[in-house]
């Protein structure tokens, strides 16, 4: 399924305050399109972007603790994170 910018913006933003992080905008609107579609988290770049061990703890209770599904992460297709970098990271703690 192809998405627009648009509505990744609009997804983000169920979760985000998009005006006050503009970095994930930046980050979206270098592309053009979106596919959504399973991928290996294993090949997804980590480690790219700073890493906020306090979000990360806290997503990872979150998950342990919740029976919601976390918001799925964004990313590019060269497997850069666009949107869930703390969330991605809290799997691996």
């Amino acid at each position: 399924m192809i998405k627009s910018n648009n509505d990744i913006i609009n997804l983000i933003s169920t979760y985000h305050n998009i005006n006050q992080n503009i970095f994930i905008l930046d980050r979206v609107y270098k592309h053009n399109y979106f596919i959504l579609k399973n991928i290996d988290i294993s090949k997804i770049k980590l480690s790219e972007w700073y890493i906020d061990s306090y979000k990360v703890e806290k997503y990872m209770s979150l998950i342990l603790n919740s029976k919601n599904q976390m918001p799925i992460p964004v990313v590019s297709k060269n497997l850069s994170i666009i949107d869930g970098v703390h969330r991605l990271n809290s799997l691996f703690v």
